[in-house]
């Protein structure tokens, strides 16, 4: 079985990379079934047999894997380079490829002048270099690079995949509900419901139609917090039970397991539960790679990184106190509105996969030869 070698650099132990690396292992490994893909790192996964540490910058050490795994392929990602690594793939005729470049994985080599020349030497081994921006391909063109071999394609990053739903559930549900505001707390801790009951009541005082769908944080609380929902003055159903979701519906629970896929494309609002009491939040990339727009609050711990890029973008609706929820969703209750962070949300979900696709075409390519 022909191998393909992932080489993440010594330094690179962020989260965001991590998560980028196993989703792209995972998708080569899908592409090519009869290929086995080996990741090497300075932490490895022990409890995987294809994560290990890799060779030391000792040639005898490089030979020696090399001999062992015989790669049809390396795949760097990211800088720093190593030399003796690089020399000794090119003396056993394995074609280098660079993915998710950036500027500051080169910094070290812009000066003196003598780490300019090794990057030159070193750069001119690769076979193609994918870089995440257009300043890591300037920063390699006056590195030494040739600029034929550079292609921008974006960051490599982490795009989790579309949650699935019952198509035919979601036609029904869709033409149900074809004019209704729609908003969605997804994965709601019970801790959090009072504060959305209390939004939902703000802003149906002023969008008389709207509908909360709650998809509950914990199996088995949904009777509960429909209960809750009931007592507080809403005409509310389950997803469990047998009444339909009819025009005088205020609140939906949506207890059954496996439906989170279907609300996040019927409904153009998410809240993402959790990030007011600072309980785990799911990752906003779901959402907004289905269509909906991603609201939170300031509580964003597991999924800091992706709260943050979609915020710098403009394509989430962050707020800082708990009485703010009401105000957003009035305003985004305006389909032109919701629908336009939606899209910004979307395209800075989509990036990630955009790279990955890419990268793994070129390298079905190559092992394909």
């Amino acid at each position: 079985m022909a191998l393909i070698w992932l080489h993440m650099p010594l330094g690179r132990t962020k989260r965001r990379d991590q998560a980028a690396l196993a989703q792209f292992a995972a998708r080569l490994r899908i592409a090519l079934p009869d290929h086995r893909v080996l990741v090497t790192q300075s932490n490895p996964n022990h409890a995987d047999p294809d994560s290990i540490a890799p060779p030391s910058e000792r040639r005898a050490e490089i030979m020696t894997f090399l001999s062992a795994h015989r790669p049809c392929i390396l795949v760097w990602l990211g800088g720093p380079l190593r030399p003796n690594l690089l020399a000794e793939a090119e003396a056993f005729n394995v074609p280098v490829y660079l993915l998710d470049g950036t500027s500051q994985g080169f910094a070290e080599y812009r000066r003196p002048l003598l780490g300019r020349l090794r990057a030159k030497s070193m750069l001119r081994r690769f076979s193609k270099l994918l870089v995440a921006d257009e300043d890591c391909a300037l920063v390699l063109k006056a590195l030494g690079a040739r600029p034929r071999d550079i292609e921008v394609t974006g960051p490599l990053e982490e795009a989790p995949l579309a949650l699935p739903c019952n198509e035919s559930e979601r036609a029904d549900l869709a033409q149900a509900l074809p004019t209704r505001p729609v908003w969605h707390a997804a994965d709601l801790p019970r801790e959090e419901l009072a504060l959305a009951l209390k939004s939902h009541g703000e802003a149906l005082r002023r969008a008389h139609r709207f509908l909360l769908v709650v998809t509950p944080a914990q199996e088995g609380i949904g009777a509960a917090m429909a209960e809750a929902a009931a007592l507080s003055g809403f005409r509310t159903v389950t997803r469990s039970g047998t009444d339909e979701i009819d025009a005088d519906v205020q609140v939906v629970i949506a207890d059954l397991p496996g439906e989170i896929g279907l609300w996040y494309r019927l409904a153009p609002i998410t809240y993402f539960g959790g990030t007011i009491t600072g309980a785990p939040e799911r990752n906003p990339y779901e959402a907004a790679a289905l269509g909906s727009a991603v609201l939170h609050g300031p509580a964003v711990t597991r999924h800091s990184e992706e709260f943050a890029r979609l915020g710098a973008s403009g394509a989430s609706a962050p707020f800082e106190r708990a009485d703010d929820l009401s105000n957003l969703l009035v305003t985004l209750s305006a389909p032109d509105k919701s629908a336009s962070l939606a899209h910004c949300a979307w395209e800075v979900s989509s990036r990630g996969a955009e790279a990955t696709d890419r990268a793994v075409a070129l390298i079905s390519q190559v092992v394909a030869r």
